[in-house]
Formats: structure tokens, sequence, C-alpha cells
């Protein structure tokens, strides 16, 4: 952990004093973590009769079960999209002007490689949540809300989302290194 302490504030004064690595920093952590600060200071996060009132809307549409997938799909397309921007950033935080490309592309295969797993895990859990929500949002109980109750039944694809994100991050990390410095990564 110390040796990561190091690295990261070293990486970190290296980009402070080079302004012309401010903006693929900015762009890596806005595309990778940042985003979520800012939905969560500035978005208002809808309430539960909002909530129900979407799902219903989506559950009980015509176009059931079309309109999911295409939710699901631009999801996944938004997803790709910041994939695209992180690995642009990060290839010319790690090359500098050199990035190309190519350069891009790897980083790119690579961080979609470390992701898979997540990527089930959330097809999983929102094939789950197709089942438990309606059944949680249309229960009785008022002891704990409907959000609390779907989130309880899904808690095990919570903390497996958790785990493989974080063992996905632990691999990208030095194996994207390892790439942009021309080894390979097996």
């Amino acid at each position: 952990m110390r040796r990561w302490w190091i690295d990261a504030t070293s990486a970190a004064g290296h980009v402070a004093d080079r302004p012309h690595l401010w903006l693929p920093g900015a762009l890596a952590w806005i595309a990778s973590g940042g985003w979520l600060a800012l939905v969560i200071g500035v978005i208002r996060p809808p309430n539960i009769s909002e909530l129900t009132f979407l799902g219903a809307g989506i559950f009980k549409s015509g176009a059931w079960p079309w309109n999911a997938l295409a939710i699901g799909a631009a999801a996944l397309a938004a997803v790709l999209i910041g994939f695209g921007l992180v690995s642009a950033g990060e290839a010319v935080l790690l090359r500098g002007r050199r990035a190309g490309r190519r350069d891009v592309a790897r980083i790119f295969v690579l961080g979609a490689v470390c992701a898979t797993p997540t990527l089930v895990v959330l097809l999983a859990m929102a094939t789950a949540a197709v089942v438990v929500a309606p059944i949680e949002f249309n229960a009785p109980n008022e002891q704990l809300g409907p959000l609390a109750r779907t989130a309880g039944r899904l808690s095990l694809f919570l903390v497996a989302i958790l785990v493989a994100a974080s063992a996905g991050a632990a691999v990208h990390a030095p194996a994207a290194r390892s790439v942009v410095d021309g080894r390979t990564v097996a």
C-alpha cells in the first residue's frame, strides 16, 4: 500500500507541474470516477413514487422487454464511451505526447477485459431485478422502503460487483503500465 501511495502522489505532482497534462488528467478523472461526485452533487435523487412510476411505465409498457433492452444498450454505450475517454486520458498520462491510437486501443481493450466480470454481474443483477423489483415495490411492508428491500434482496450481487470492480482495477493499473511500456501483460 505504501508503494501505491508513493506512486500516486508522485504522479499527482508530475501532472501538477506540467500544464499540458491537466486536460488529459481531468478527462481521465471525470470519465473514471469524478462523474460520481458530479452526479451526487448536482442531481436530486428520485423519490420512491417517481421510481415506482418509472418502473411501472417500463414494466407495463407494450414495448416490454424491448424498452428495457434499449435502456440497457444506452447504458452500455455510455460505459463504452467512458472507457474510450478514460483510455485516451490514461494513454496521454502514461506516454505523454507520444501516445497514439494504438496505445489508446490497447488500454481500451485491457480495460474492457478487466471490466467484463463486473459487467457480467451487472447483467445478472439487472435480470434478477426484473423479477425482484416489481414484487418489492408492490409489497405491503412499510417497515422498510421498496428500495431498501430490493437492495437487500440483491445484496449478494452488489457485493459481487464491488469485488469484481476492485479486482478489475487492481489488475488493470499495472497491466496498463506494462502495455504502454511495450511489455506483455502475461
